[in-house]
């Protein structure tokens, strides 16, 4: 019992508390303003609809995938707190942190790809950070959902 309190320590020690604590206020920042630049866009007239409809386009993208990286990490705290006291044995919640996990590594990944892949070039210092804010809540993420599917194979027989 003691080796899994530790086991829950670290896992929020690397998951979602850096990313809580680090990102949760510009992801709020960031969908406050990108909900600014949305309403700006729906208020100016001087536009045809169809093109206001695709400059919705970058602050929509901004919003879903920061809702869906918060929602994962909120699911992240979840799963991790909770594993010991087996909540997950509804189906009903298990297949909504399933889900919800999935979102939010979904959300997680493709920025470590766009750094990895894109044109600009990063310094250790860069990747160190977003290796610590990203790459822990999707190991631990992973872990958990696969804890969560393995769990639900044992239940369904």
């Amino acid at each position: 019992m003691q080796t899994q309190h530790l086991v829950t320590i670290l896992e929020l020690a690397v998951g979602p508390l850096p990313a809580t604590i680090l990102l949760f206020p510009f992801a709020i920042g960031g969908a406050i303003g990108s909900g600014f630049a949305v309403f700006m866009i729906l208020a100016d007239r001087t536009n045809s609809f169809s093109t206001r409809a695709t400059m919705l386009l970058i602050p929509g993208v901004s919003i879903l995938w920061t809702l869906s990286a918060m929602l994962g990490v909120s699911a992240l705290w979840f799963a991790v707190i909770t594993r010991e006291m087996n909540v997950t044995h509804r189906p009903r919640v298990r297949n909504i942190l399933v889900i919800f996990l999935l979102v939010g590594i979904v959300a997680a990944v493709p920025w470590l790809v766009v750094m990895g892949t894109g044109r600009e070039t990063f310094d250790r210092s860069t990747w160190a950070v977003w290796i610590v804010l990203l790459l822990g809540p999707i190991v631990v993420g992973s872990r958990h959902l696969l804890l969560l599917v393995m769990e639900r194979r044992d239940t369904t027989g």
